[in-house]
């Protein structure tokens, strides 16, 4: 798996081979696959179901036996009945896979929440799956790592959606890794508008790039090109606390507290209020009426918290080893 370079292409990129590489492989009872492709537009892994049904159940029944898992559950959400069916047709009456069917909800597809949702079991933030007994991969990696023990083929392209109002041709497009966007743009008929934002992923959470000549990487799941209707952002409003994105947060989060404390620069109360927790969804800056871009905000206070325990953890282990060199002088 380490030499396929497969990695997480839900967009996370982390080593399929690291995330296989359990401490205690003893203690991993369910193998999840995540189809749950719960952002808007994006339809990529929705046809790798569907076109490689197979090819998906091949890979989940090798994980299985390799690392000698229980069972396994590929999590597809119900707005999604095609993919369902092909894969519950193949698999028939095995007893070691299963489909789970998912609420239609954002966002699902979310490793902490496809884990609660197909197992019942919480994953508190800081910790691996693997220390409640899961390993969770894309249903895209699991079909590249397949293909790789098929043909010896390494990860050298992916499948991705191009999509958004000015795209001629909207589809979804295997890519060889480093084609600039442009040349994907183009193959998928060009754009039939200004093109006044471009991201990489999806609306909720992926990043938006400044021109189009950078080239396709793993993590990139799809490329979405609006114009200045659908790119124009309104100005912030007051907050009215309204409430609003705390009961749209699915971690149960306080994103307006969260986002003030970092405009104040109070780094134990971002601490206290669980910044950690946050998983960067973009829920509470969408349903904002106040249009106030919390998540974004928050994003940077938890880079702020990260880089500041980093810095202290560097300082310990310097003192530490200070200290442990003068004792041994001494």
């Amino acid at each position: 798996v380490r030499e396929s370079g497969v990695v997480g292409l839900g967009g996370a990129t982390f080593p399929m081979s690291v995330k296989f590489d359990v401490k205690e492989p003893l203690k991993v009872d369910t193998f999840i696959i995540n189809g749950a492709e719960c952002e808007p537009y994006i339809t990529v892994d929705h046809r790798n179901m569907l076109t490689h049904t197979q090819e998906i159940v091949d890979g989940a029944r090798a994980v299985l036996k390799w690392l000698d898992i229980e069972r396994c559950i590929i999590g597809i959400e119900t707005n999604k009945p095609d993919a369902i069916k092909a894969f519950r047709d193949i698999l028939g009456d095995d007893s070691k896979i299963k489909v789970q069917e998912l609420r239609q909800v954002y966002p699902q597809g979310a490793e902490r929440v496809i884990i609660y949702e197909c197992t019942g079991r919480h994953l508190v933030a800081g910790k691996l799956p693997a220390h409640i007994g899961c390993i969770v991969s894309n249903v895209s990696s699991v079909l590249k790592m397949q293909q790789y023990l098929a043909t010896g083929m390494p990860l050298v392209s992916r499948s991705m959606t191009v999509d958004g109002n000015v795209v001629k041709e909207p589809k979804n497009v295997d890519v060889p890794i480093g084609t600039p966007l442009c040349d994907v743009i183009e193959f998928c008929g060009g754009t039939s508008g200004e093109v006044r934002k471009i991201i990489l992923g999806g609306p909720m959470m992926g990043r938006a790039i400044p021109r189009d000549d950078f080239g396709v990487i793993k993590g990139n799941s799809a490329i979405l090109c609006f114009d200045e209707k659908f790119a124009k952002q309104e100005q912030e409003k007051a907050c009215i606390n309204c409430g609003r994105c705390v009961r749209g947060c699915p971690m149960n989060l306080m994103p307006t507290r969260l986002a003030r404390y970092w405009e104040r620069q109070e780094l134990e109360l971002i601490r206290e209020y669980d910044v950690y927790t946050c998983m960067e969804c973009g829920c509470c800056s969408f349903v904002c009426p106040a249009r106030k871009q919390l998540s974004f905000e928050i994003k940077l206070a938890k880079q702020w918290v990260m880089e500041e325990d980093r810095k202290a953890k560097a300082k310990a282990e310097a003192e530490a080893a200070a200290a442990k060199e003068e004792g041994g002088s001494k």
